[in-house]
């Protein structure tokens, strides 16, 4: 009687489209991605029941502990299909659920459908939930005998002007920055935010191991200030140790002017950075440009300038742009070496006749 048992799970296990008849009868499956939005979470993946066939799997959705959603594997997933056959070939699922904005730790579990002793974990996410309120990273942080520096992004839904950011040692702000660092990747990720999100914040002292510095976004609109992120001490972000750049300084950059010419502008500026050498090196430069009071009719808008280099003789730039007629606001844009990024350092109006 135990045979025949035996040759009528194994019977079953090849039905079901297992590639062995050793499968446990648990649930499989795995979270592909989780990913936090504003005020909501959404995550994905797939699921199979190995003694389920072709019966949907029933999967759950905890956060931070406490269930808040369920739904069915319904979504058609042919890749997953063609490594487990015989369960048909809608074996995604897909959840999104309202949450509060902040860190949360989004777990899924997938529910057995007939033998089986477990309801197993498919996989967890630590995601970040979008408020009102401003948020960022603190990418990198490094420090030397006398200098501390720490750079990263911050963006806020209220606002797509540039983000106001004080800088804490130790609970007392000893500064503001405001984000001025053209970061074209984060509006990638973040659509309503600004270019000039990213930031740099740049202390001359003498640093003590037990000091912990933290950068705070300053909120406008509805919501609050935001700790971004905290280094040093016990915090969870480590200092990179690095000897001080000699010399020491900072980029030099402006625009000499804007001038329309025949079928566009000339566009000069100056730009140098005397962390490169003690005479200062040459710096790449960009020009941007906007079409003010674009009508629909006529909607050349936006344009870059191809990349240059500024002189090393007497650090200039300059460059012709065709455009049609209208009125428009150029940019300057350099690269710093301080900062390791792009940098809009000088904007101008412009009318071409």
């Amino acid at each position: 009687m135990k045979l025949r048992r035996m040759a009528v799970g194994l019977a079953a296990a090849l039905a079901a489209g297992l590639t062995t008849a050793c499968a446990p009868p648990d649930p499989i499956g795995t979270v592909d991605w989780a990913t936090g939005g504003y005020g909501r979470i959404s995550v994905a993946g797939w699921a199979v029941d190995p003694d389920g066939g072709a019966a949907p799997v029933l999967v759950h959705a905890y956060v931070d502990g406490a269930l808040v959603g369920a739904a069915e594997t319904s979504v058609e997933r042919g890749d997953v299909a063609a490594l487990y056959p015989g369960h048909g070939v809608n074996l995604g699922y897909g959840l999104s659920f309202a949450a509060t904005e902040g860190s949360h730790r989004v777990c899924v579990y997938a529910l057995n459908i007939n033998e089986g002793s477990l309801n197993p974990e498919l996989g967890c996410r630590v995601v970040a939930v979008i408020g009102d309120s401003p948020f960022g990273v603190i990418e990198v942080a490094s420090r030397s005998e006398t200098e501390v520096i720490i750079r990263g992004w911050v963006a806020d839904r209220d606002a797509t002007d540039p983000t106001s950011i004080g800088v804490t040692l130790n609970g007392v702000e000893i500064e503001r920055e405001t984000t001025d660092i053209v970061r074209s990747d984060v509006p990638l990720a973040y659509p309503f935010a600004g270019e000039a999100t990213g930031f740099v914040a740049q202390t001359f002292m003498y640093w003590d191991d037990e000091a912990v510095m933290c950068i705070t976004a300053r909120n406008q609109g509805s919501g609050a200030d935001q700790t971004i992120g905290c280094v040093g001490g016990d915090s969870d972000l480590a200092f990179i140790d690095s000897p001080r750049a000699e010399p020491f300084g900072n980029l030099f950059a402006g625009m000499i002017d804007v001038m329309p010419t025949a079928g566009g502008f000339l566009a000069r500026s100056l730009a140098v950075d005397f962390w490169a050498s003690d005479e200062g090196s040459p710096v790449p430069v960009q020009f941007t440009y906007e079409r003010v009071q674009v009508t629909f009719e006529n909607a050349a808008s936006f344009g870059v300038t191809r990349g240059g280099t500024s002189s090393s003789t007497d650090f200039t730039f300059s460059e012709q742009v065709a455009v049609r007629p209208g009125e428009y606001h150029v940019c300057m844009v350099v690269s710093d070496q301080a900062i390791a990024g792009a940098r809009t350092v000088d904007c101008a109006e412009v009318e071409v006749t």
